[in-house]
This record gives structure tokens, C-alpha cells and sequence, in this order.
């Protein structure tokens, strides 16, 4: 790539260019979580340190889910990556064992299967209604699946 400098002392040469531009896997569109340094004092009294999604209620299929996400680059000053997910009834009633303080937080770029204290394991919940709750900071969500 060029610099500005580069491109205006190349004057009328520098009018075209082929480019390639990628996408994440399924990053066409992404929920943003909160930014912002976890240990930002003092912490504002009306906003939760995190954003939250609740998903409507919903069966699958599969064994596990997956989540796949992006986080900051390391040198962002927002802070570190973290996301939890939380398996609820239809009705947003939590489920012991599958809760956010339970789960495994997710902490890097890519696809990953999602865990509760070290157990990905959620077939039990095939054919029931659930919801999902993501609770997220510094983190771009693109998709969730069961597999």
C-alpha cells in the first residue's frame, strides 16, 4: 500500500488500483460489545460493564454450540476480550450448571466451542424451547450455531 505522500508525487499514475478485501467468517454483520477498560474508575452507575443479548426462544439440534467471535487487536486500549454465554429456559429462567458465572469466558478471535466449568456438552437441551444470553465486552459476535 501506499502512503498519501506516495500516491500525491505519483500524481495522474495512481488514479486506478485492484484490491482484495476479506471478510471474517460470517462477518458481514456483528453485534459490538461494550469497550472500555475493565478496571475503569470510577465505573458509571447507569451502564453495565457489559452488553447483554438475549436470543428468543428457539429448539436445535447438535451437541455442542459454537460461537464465533472477534476480539480487539492486542495493542486496542479498550481492553481484553470476554464473552459468556448462558443457556435459559423459554420463559429466562437459568439453568443450574449452564449460568454466566459457569460459563467458560472466551477470550480470542475465532470459532469456539462454548463450555460451562470445562463441560461443552448441551445435547440434553434438544427439542426443548431455550434462550440464549450473551453477556460480552470488547468483542464483535458474528454467529452461534449447535454442531
Amino acid at each position: 500500500s501506499r502512503s498519501p505522500e506516495q500516491a500525491f508525487d505519483l500524481g495522474d499514475k495512481a488514479t486506478t488500483a485492484i484490491g482484495l478485501a476479506t471478510l471474517p467468517l460470517d462477518g458481514f454483520v456483528s453485534l459490538d460489545g461494550a469497550k472500555g477498560p475493565p478496571d475503569y474508575r470510577p465505573a458509571p452507575t447507569d451502564i453495565e460493564p457489559h452488553s447483554l443479548m438475549v436470543t428468543r426462544s428457539f429448539g436445535f439440534s447438535g451437541e455442542r454450540l459454537y460461537l464465533n467471535l472477534q476480539a480487539p487487536p492486542r495493542f486496542n486500549s479498550a481492553g481484553p476480550c470476554e464473552v459468556r454465554v448462558e443457556i435459559l429456559t423459554a420463559n429466562h429462567e437459568r439453568i443450574p450448571g449452564f449460568t454466566a458465572d459457569d460459563a467458560d469466558a472466551l477470550t480470542a478471535t475465532g470459532t469456539h466451542a462454548v463450555s460451562w466449568k470445562g463441560n461443552p456438552q448441551v445435547g440434553r437441551f434438544q427439542g426443548r424451547a431455550v434462550r440464549l444470553r450473551f453477556r460480552f465486552r470488547n468483542a464483535k459476535l458474528y454467529s452461534f450455531q449447535f454442531r
